[in-house]
């Protein structure tokens, strides 16, 4: 049972590395500015980072949602997040390994009557929300001033292909950074929970691994997905949207950035795990709306809309059928 287990954090770490892709460098690889298996390795490596080293402030919010105890449980809750999730790459919808730990440990929590801390389920819903938004308006202001600046001031193309070209990748590698921070919690935190004799770091480790194999056996269909069939993107374009997607990230997953803002007695944000391909979908529909709605698909915004409102239900229903048969 234990090596079941191990196998399906592996598995679930596999799908988030090949799903997410599209999520860090999806515009980069869509405009032709990136190689995929370039980005393949340079997201790998920076969610490593992010993960050994900031991952922790997210990990507490999931753990507040359900109390695991058996390996039975964790072993439903991860193939139940898992087949959902391989169920929405293989039609070609974005889809995030939050919402669906989320949705499993939810129907976990219904299987077996325990109360559900609805406080900390409305607290990470409201943040799905707000994460697209401003990553949004992020990027919509962004465009324009970049608008502004090259219409003042031309650049010759070959500057603008280099700025381009390795703006993206930089940009990709901080996605991949907070992705680490933010994401990787939603997999070790119940692990930690059931197997809380064993290291932090171990389980971090392999699931990284697993995560950067994932990255090189990408999904082409959702990369499409996101890199063009919903809004065609210029390279600076698809720039813009990077640093939409990593700023929104980052309001969310650091520490010292809430702390900051604590000192100054602003608004701060909660530290949760978000759905990178939500704050990914926002960005682009930011960039779309610098031009009025005009080129945005919305029969497939609708169809990605649609996807997280029933992921997380999907993923709890599923779950609560596993855990009744298997029982």
């Amino acid at each position: 049972m234990i090596i079941i287990a191990g196998i399906a954090a592996l598995i679930l770490g596999w799908s988030l590395g090949k799903n997410n892709l599209s999520n860090l460098f999806g515009t980069a690889v869509g405009t032709r500015m990136i190689p995929l298996s370039a980005a393949a390795c340079w997201a790998g490596v920076f969610i490593f980072i992010g993960a050994f080293f900031s991952s922790s402030a997210t990990t507490s919010s999931i753990l507040k949602i359900s109390d695991l105890k058996t390996v039975r449980d964790i072993i439903a809750v991860t193939l139940s997040a898992i087949v959902i999730l391989e169920f929405l790459s293989h039609f070609g919808i974005p889809a995030s390994i939050v919402q669906t730990i989320v949705g499993s440990l939810i129907g976990w929590n219904v299987y077996h009557h325990l109360n559900i801390d609805w406080h900390s389920v409305c607290q990470l819903a409201l943040a799905w929300l707000t994460a697209p938004c401003l990553a949004a308006i992020i990027s919509c202001l962004l465009m324009r001033f970049v608008y502004y600046i090259l219409h003042r001031w031309p650049v010759s193309l070959f500057n603008r292909y280099m700025l381009e070209k390795y703006g993206l990748l930089f940009m990709g590698m901080m996605a991949a950074y907070t992705l680490g921070a933010n994401n990787i919690g939603t997999i070790t935190g119940p692990y930690l929970d059931v197997f809380n004799t064993l290291n932090s770091s171990v389980i971090t480790f392999c699931v990284c691994l697993a995560i950067g194999i994932g990255c090189f056996m990408a999904d082409r269909n959702v990369i499409a997905t996101v890199g063009q069939k919903l809004f065609p993107l210029s390279p600076m374009e698809a720039m813009v949207v990077m640093v939409g997607t990593t700023v929104s990230m980052i309001c969310f997953s650091m520490q010292s950035l809430r702390l900051f803002l604590t000192t100054l007695k602003l608004p701060t944000f909660p530290l949760v795990p978000i759905p990178v391909s939500s704050v990914m979908i926002g960005a682009i529909c930011g960039i779309a709306l610098t031009k009025g709605g005009y080129g945005l698909r919305f029969s497939v915004l609708g169809r990605i809309i649609i996807s997280w409102f029933l992921v997380p239900v999907a993923s709890a229903i599923f779950c609560y059928l596993f855990l009744a048969i298997w029982r």
